[in-house]
Parts: structure tokens; sequence; C-alpha cells
């Protein structure tokens, strides 16, 4: 199924119908590597900010695996969140517009639906990575 340009902006904007930049919107539709500069800085955080929550856990789980590299895993943790952004982004946007379809239902309605940023989602996950952190810090303080 293809997604018309229409589609990305309303699953971009989301309910709220929040202005985003073009390449939220222009970005998904090309094919090849490209990379979000968003996603290389803040990680899991940002997939988790544009409601990809699965990706942005198992990304999240996976840069602890590669930090624990040498050089190569600072950069591989950057590259690895820029250019995997577009591909899942794209691939969530498809996956809406599919069950949309399947269903009968407005697909560009169901994709405003679901989708746009969440700023609760990102709070939570800042959260509970700094409560993960104080506890490990009390446990290897004190042993408890």
């Amino acid at each position: 199924m293809e997604i018309t340009r229409e589609q990305f902006k309303a699953y971009a904007e989301g309910k709220n119908m929040e202005n985003v930049p073009e390449r939220m919107i222009t970005e998904p539709m090309r094919n090849g590597a490209r990379f979000n500069i968003f996603a290389g800085l803040f990680g899991g955080f940002y997939f988790i900010y544009r409601r990809m929550y699965l990706a942005g856990i198992l990304l999240g789980l996976a840069s602890i695996v590669l930090a624990l590299i040498p050089l190569i895993g600072a950069v591989g943790i950057w590259l690895m969140f820029g250019f995997s952004f577009y591909p899942l982004y794209r691939g969530r946007v498809e996956k809406i517009a599919l069950e949309a379809n399947y269903r009968n239902a407005d697909v560009t309605a169901s994709l405003r639906q679901a989708g746009g940023p969440s700023l609760i989602a990102l709070w939570v996950a800042i959260g509970v990575v700094i409560a993960i952190c104080v506890l490990l810090t009390f446990v290897l303080l004190y042993g408890i």
C-alpha cells in the first residue's frame, strides 16, 4: 500500500495537528538510507517521543550492549539510532494504514489518531531511566 504525503503529514502531526518540520513528512517517503539527527542524538527517547515505543525500548537496550565496546560503541550507537529511525517510522505508518484499510476505516483519520509526538511517554521514559539509575546507585553503594 502506497502512503501519500497527506497521510504521512497526518501521522506526523497527530491529533493535536502540531506543526512538524517538512523533513518528518518527506524523509520517510524516500527510499534509501537517511539519517535523523535527533534520533542519533537522543536515541531511544526520540523513538518514544515519536510513539515508536517498542523500537525505542529495544534499541535502547541494544545501545547498552554497544556501549560496552570501546570506541566503536559510541559511534555505533549514534549511527544505529540515526539510520534506523526513518525506515522504522515508515514501517509504523504503513502498518497503521494497512490495519485501517483492513477495517475499512478512514486511513488518514486513523493515522492522525495514532500519530504525533507523545510528551507524556517521553517524560515517563526519562523518569523510569532516572529511577533505575537511582536504584542501581543505592544497590551499588549500600548493597541493598
